[in-house]
């Protein structure tokens, strides 16, 4: 069975059809993404917290910051809906990108892992927005500098964004945010290569420790675990097909290729990292998702409106 090509969107090839309305699509996503994390995070215990895991981050949060940690959530969280809706992309979104940051810093200070660091990109893809918020014509800023005020105007401007193709007005905050997220990517490939190294990362014995430390520490089965672990050359494919995936994905991208199997196999690779060892890697998931070819579900969903009112 051939995989559909052009799911994901490699955006450093050039300009595809449809790029603004996924540059919306994508705003909304990094949004919510920004939201959830900054809510379910408990900023109050860090002032009470005992030991901290980076210290040397704590010049940037000193103790007599750390009680108003809670406001400044709230603050970001306000931020970031206005982001969310794209209003006043060039003052409240730097604003915004700053307050996450901050957080972002406290909340490494306890937990450097990449549930934390997930913050961060979201500093950076905010900030793009930021950069280039000329080319976001369907947030609010956009929509009031064509002055499309009218309801069959705004109806003609998103049905134009399905046709973009100038390359030098739609695209540069999805490009630049692709290459950051491939670059995560890459760092941590070349990681596991020159640390592991390669040819003993991608043993069974090596994976046979990482799913007894998943046992022992996320409480999953071990049923799935040592049943894997009898067939040791599936092993060994999956783990170089995750050193392929992580390290080959940036490279792909600047080789301007369809980036569909690589993301498709990214994806493939954080849900088999849930259900074999327990973390699920949700924030890696929607930065994926961020490239998705967001307009032809777009189209798709206005041409079954358009059957459905035609039929009734």
């Amino acid at each position: 069975m051939k995989l559909p090509t052009n799911l994901f969107v490699n955006y450093h090839a050039g300009d595809p059809k449809g790029a603004v309305a996924n540059l919306a699509v994508a705003r909304v996503l990094v949004a919510s993404l920004g939201i959830w994390k900054l809510l379910s995070y408990e900023w109050a215990p860090i002032q009470r917290w005992p030991v901290y895991a980076n210290d040397y981050y704590l010049l940037l949060v000193p103790r007599w910051i750390q009680p108003y940690l809670v406001y400044e959530k709230y603050l970001a969280v306000l931020g970031l809906i206005l982001f969310a809706v794209g209003i006043s992309h060039r003052y409240a979104t730097p604003a915004t990108a700053i307050l996450v940051a901050h957080l972002g810093v406290a909340r490494y200070t306890l937990d450097p892992s990449g549930a934390s660091q997930a913050l961060f990109t979201i500093v950076y893809l905010m900030v793009f927005f930021a950069l280039y918020r000329e080319q976001d014509l369907l947030s609010g800023d956009g929509i009031r500098t064509t002055e499309s005020a009218g309801r069959s105007d705004l109806r003609a401007l998103i049905r134009s964004t399905y046709d973009s193709g100038d390359p030098k007005n739609t695209n540069s905050v999805l490009q630049c945010g692709l290459i950051a997220v491939a670059i995560l990517y890459f760092g941590s490939g070349v990681t596991k290569i020159v640390s592991g190294p390669a040819w003993e990362w991608t043993t069974p014995r090596n994976l046979g420790q990482y799913l007894l430390w998943a046992q022992s520490y996320f409480g999953v089965s071990s049923e799935l675990g040592r049943l894997l672990l009898q067939y040791p050359t599936l092993i060994r494919v999956a783990t170089i097909g995750v050193l392929v995936l992580e390290a080959g994905f940036l490279l792909w991208v600047l080789a301007k290729r369809d980036i569909t199997p690589f993301v498709v196999g990214l994806l493939g690779m954080h849900v088999g990292i849930a259900v074999v060892m327990g973390p699920f890697f949700f924030d890696q998931i929607v930065f994926l998702l961020l490239f998705a070819d967001w307009s032809r579900a777009l189209r798709w969903l206005e041409s079954r409106y358009r059957d459905f009112a035609h039929s009734s």
